[in-house]
């Protein structure tokens, strides 16, 4: 083992040691955090499964998040850097994704549009989580979910991000 495998590791160690073992002391190593929610959380099966997801920026610094929408449209531009990851439906075990939404860009737009996010602040971007494919389809149950932000930039470009959200709940009736 080389000499900074062996430092890493004792770096790692000590900060194992130091923050604890248990939950409420265990703090985000990249304090930047999504969360994803369906609201309301029951919907009827065939309407909109409106999911929001917010990117909350804790850094000293803003992060940016480029993607095309912040809100849902006909071509899924909103979806084109995130991700609905795990579907798992009434406790079942296996992930039920098949398929993101295809994004099929417009000719009139020239490209992603910019959203910095301050340090301190937080950016929601919403969709329709039908946009997904997943096996069976949206039928009626509980079900658990995550979602992953991708491409988030920090400092100036030099660092690019994907964060998984904890996984929420919903249901289908």
């Amino acid at each position: 083992m080389s000499r900074c495998h062996v430092c890493l590791f004792v770096a790692w160690l000590s900060a194992s040691a130091i923050a604890g073992t248990g939950a409420a002391t265990v703090e985000k190593l990249i304090p930047v955090v999504v969360t994803g929610k369906v609201e309301p959380a029951v919907v009827m099966q065939g309407q909109p499964i409106p999911l929001a997801v917010t990117i909350a920026n804790s850094l000293k610094g803003p992060i940016g998040y480029s993607t095309y929408s912040l809100k849902p449209n006909d071509w899924n531009g909103e979806t084109a850097y995130l991700t609905l990851v795990d579907i798992y439906r009434d406790g079942k075990p296996g992930s039920l994704f098949v398929e993101r939404p295809k994004v099929e860009v417009p000719e009139k737009v020239t490209g992603v549009g910019g959203n910095p996010i301050k340090a301190g602040e937080s950016l929601t971007v919403t969709t329709d989580a039908r946009k997904w494919k997943i096996i069976g389809g949206w039928v009626p149950g509980k079900y658990r979910a995550n979602v992953r932000v991708e491409k988030l930039t920090v400092e100036g470009n030099r660092c690019i991000l994907s964060v998984h959200s904890e996984p929420f709940d919903f249901e289908i009736r």
